[in-house]
Order: structure tokens, then C-alpha cells, then sequence
């Protein structure tokens, strides 16, 4: 099955940058001239890898890893990184004490245990 991408315009329309599977390729010259389109996509949470002379020099990505499960399902192609970091959630409001879900699975585990 084919996979399909947006890419910026200026990108669609260069001859050096080629689709190599999950992470595309680019030249050093390609990536200088149009390095805020490609950091981007790299903000969108692609990996590019970075070429001189069609030989690999360099992987830029997002600064963290997921997980290494994750990173693995992505590279086979079952499962797609997000687009955006999940921190700009509100943290939820617990009902009740702030330790009362920890307290009831601790007198659980305690019961099990007798």
C-alpha cells in the first residue's frame, strides 16, 4: 500500500529529496535552501535524514523518542507518530482525596496478600 504525504510545495517541486520509506532524504544543499519547510516537518514529528553526496551524514528529528515499542511499530509502518507533543493538556481534577485511588488499590494489594 502506497503512503501518502503533504509536503510543502517548495519541497514537491525539488529533485533532490527523495522518499526512502518511513524517513525521507535530503541534500545538504536542498535542506540549507529550504530549512524552515523541512524543520516543519520535523516539528510534525517526521524524521529526515540528512545526505552529502547521497551518502546518510546526518538524522534530524524530534529531540525525544516516544518509547522504543513505539519508535519500532512507526519504522515498520503500524502505527504514525504524532503530529504535536501532547503537554498542552490541563491536568484532570481527581474527585475526592488526592491519594484515594492510591490508597484503595494498596488496601487491595495488601488484602491478596493474607
Amino acid at each position: 500500500m502506497a503512503k501518502t504525504i503533504e509536503v510543502p510545495s517548495v519541497i514537491a517541486k525539488s529533485k533532490s529529496a527523495t522518499f526512502t520509506g518511513m524517513s525521507d532524504e535530503v541534500g545538504i544543499g536542498e535542506l540549507r535552501r529550504n530549512l524552515s519547510a523541512y524543520l516543519r516537518r520535523v516539528a510534525d514529528g517526521e524524521r529526515i535524514i540528512v545526505t552529502d553526496r547521497n551518502r546518510p551524514v546526518a538524522e534530524i528529528g524530534p529531540p525525544t523518542r516516544l518509547s522504543p515499542v513505539l519508535d519500532r511499530l512507526i519504522a515498520e509502518g503500524k502505527a504514525i507518530p504524532p503530529r504535536r507533543r501532547h503537554t498542552d493538556f490541563e491536568p484532570l481534577e481527581t474527585p475526592g482525596p488526592p491519594n484515594a485511588l492510591t490508597d484503595a488499590l494498596l488496601a487491595v494489594r495488601a488484602e491478596e496478600r493474607w
